[in-house]
Order: C-alpha cells, then sequence, then structure tokens
C-alpha cells in the first residue's frame, strides 16, 4: 500500500473523504471497518464489493490502485467521540496486513451558567450573561427575538445612516447594470427589493437559499457576478465612514474574539435598545458550528433596567469561557 488517508480535524456532523492508494494489482481484496462514524455513505472505484453501514468489503475496483468514498459523522452530546477505520489487505501474493486510523470528532456544548434576572445598564459593572462552552471548536451564534421582546434589537442610528448612504449608491450602481445585463434584470430586481429592516446574518440566510432556487443561472455568471462584486465592495471601500466605523470596529471584535475563546456573533454589530426604565429582553440564542450546523440553542428572558435611553451591544451582554 502506498498511501491511506482519512481526513482529520473533524466537527461532528461532517462528512468525511478518505482514500487508499496502491500499486496496480498487488492487492486481492480490501475490506474496511468504521467505529465511531456513522456510516459509508460514498464508494468511489468499486466494481465488486459488499456494503453494510459500518463495513466494506471490496473484492474489485474498477481501476486498479485507488479506493476511495465519504463516511458520516453524527452530533452528539460528547464534546469529544474517538472514532477509527481499521483496514484489511489481502495481496496478490497471500500476504495479510492490517492498518489503523484513529480520529476525534469534535463538538462544543453550550452550557448557560448564570443568567442574571435583572440587567442594570446604568452600573459600569453590570452583572453578565456567564455562557460555559464544553469543547475546542469555534461557536457562532445568531441571535433571534422571542414574540415576548420588549426591548428593541437594532443598528446604532450613525450605522444605519451608513448602511442607507452605502444602500443608495448600489442601488444606482445595480440601476446601470440592468441596461448591461438584460438577460438577468429579475435577478438584479429581487436584490433592489432587498427588506432592509432585517438584521444582516437573517437577511444573508434568506438571500443564499432564494438565489439557489430561483437564479442558477444569473450566479454561475462568473463575469456577471464579478460585476456586481465590484458595484458592493467600490459602495463600501468608497466610503471613509464605512472603512473607519465599520471594517475597523469589525476587525477589532474577530481580533479579540479569535484570540480568546473562539466565540463569534454572525452579526457583531447588532444593539440592544433598552428606553429609560425597564424593558423585558427575550432573545433566542443559536449556536451554530463552523459547518452551520446547529449545535444548541438557548432562550433567556432578562429584564433590562436604565436610568436613560441606551444602546448597549448584544455581545458585551456575554460573556463566555472553556471549561473542560
Amino acid at each position: 500500500m502506498q498511501e491511506f488517508y482519512l481526513s482529520d480535524n473533524i466537527v461532528q456532523g461532517e462528512e468525511i473523504p478518505f482514500y487508499i492508494l496502491w500499486k496496480g494489482d498487488e492487492i486481492k481484496s480490501l475490506k474496511l471497518e468504521i467505529t465511531g462514524f456513522s456510516k459509508f455513505i460514498e464508494i468511489y472505484n468499486a466494481d465488486d464489493y459488499e456494503l453494510s453501514s459500518n463495513s466494506l468489503f471490496v473484492s474489485k475496483t474498477e481501476t486498479p490502485g485507488y479506493l476511495g468514498g465519504l463516511i458520516s459523522t453524527c452530533i452528539s452530546d460528547v464534546p469529544q467521540v474517538s472514532a477509527s477505520m481499521k483496514v484489511n489487505l489481502e495481496y496478490a501474493n497471500g500476504q495479510k496486513k492490517e492498518f489503523f486510523e484513529n480520529r476525534i470528532l469534535y463538538t462544543t456544548k453550550i452550557i448557560p451558567k448564570s443568567i442574571p434576572e435583572i440587567i442594570d445598564l446604568s452600573n459600569p459593572e453590570y452583572e453578565k450573561i456567564l455562557i460555559d462552552l464544553k469543547g475546542e471548536t469555534s461557536v457562532f451564534f445568531k441571535v433571534n427575538k422571542l414574540d415576548e421582546n420588549e426591548c428593541e434589537m437594532d443598528y446604532l442610528p450613525e450605522v444605519k445612516m451608513l448602511f442607507l448612504n452605502i444602500g443608495e449608491v448600489i442601488h444606482s450602481g445595480l440601476i446601470d447594470l440592468k441596461a448591461e445585463y438584460p438577460a438577468y434584470t429579475d435577478f438584479i430586481d429581487y436584490i433592489l427589493e432587498f427588506d432592509n429592516s432585517k438584521t444582516i446574518s437573517t437577511l444573508s440566510e434568506e438571500v443564499e437559499r432564494e438565489i439557489e432556487s430561483k437564479y442558477s443561472d444569473a450566479i454561475s455568471d462568473e463575469i456577471f457576478l464579478s460585476t456586481i462584486a465590484d458595484i458592493f465592495i467600490t459602495a463600501m471601500l468608497g466610503n471613509a465612514d464605512f472603512k473607519k466605523n465599520i471594517l475597523g470596529s469589525t476587525y477589532e471584535y474577530f481580533k479579540e474574539t479569535r484570540n480568546t475563546n473562539r466565540v463569534f456573533f454572525n452579526d457583531p454589530l447588532l444593539n440592544i435598545y433598552s428606553p429609560k426604565g425597564l424593558c423585558n429582553m427575550a432573545l433566542e440564542l443559536v449556536a451554530l458550528d463552523v459547518l452551520k450546523q446547529q449545535s444548541d440553542t438557548i432562550k433567556l428572558k432578562i429584564m433590562i433596567e436604565g436610568e436613560e435611553e441606551i444602546f448597549v451591544p448584544i455581545v458585551d451582554l456575554f460573556s463566555f469561557r472553556r471549561v473542560s
């Protein structure tokens, strides 16, 4: 055997590639067995084979010298799951050999540790929502409002104005683009009709689903997409306030979080607006992994108190720590 490859650094829920290489007809048969992984889901270059969920026996390949495939994994309640693949080879000369590859399947569990009943924003040392993270993978949080929520979630007024100004430049560029690409008028109109009242993370998810299902021709035209990208990039980078207030602050946010607990909010610019007095903050915190798989959900209902009207970044209401 020349090479036995099994993907490493595996996130639970991921589909894992593997392959085995050997010289010509030196191998008569192969038997693969998996433990800790879910099942074989695809087999490449096998001609005569027997397959079950956790074992594969191949007596003939379509082309000598190669066997590959995909195996699946599941998200579990355990941050680290041991898994392995065992390969038994029978050579043409009757010799038999056995090979092992061991892997760890990773995820992170989200554990609410301390949730205050009231957060007093007039106190600079207000108690934060403490979340424990059990595991080693990066976590991305999406914030959704619950029906009971009374505290407004929005961007700072100056940020909203900045987005509005950039949007006007983009709108003008897209209108001009319709004359250049009349075949894609419907797609351009769809972009022009974006609901600006929605948050960036919510809007991006909806756009991704809609574009993939309805506008496959437009998104397969690389020159057209490049032209649209130029319109957006020029509108944003041509605005000095965007570079300073959005790119700068976002860069600092990701720089800080990357160096600590690898916890990221999908929309770090989102703020909670608290009027003077009390309001009931009711949120759903959805934890996603790098594959955009949902791992945990936390519902939070907390009274927000302030002596005056105030905007507070949602990220500042939380504290995270890694635990073993």
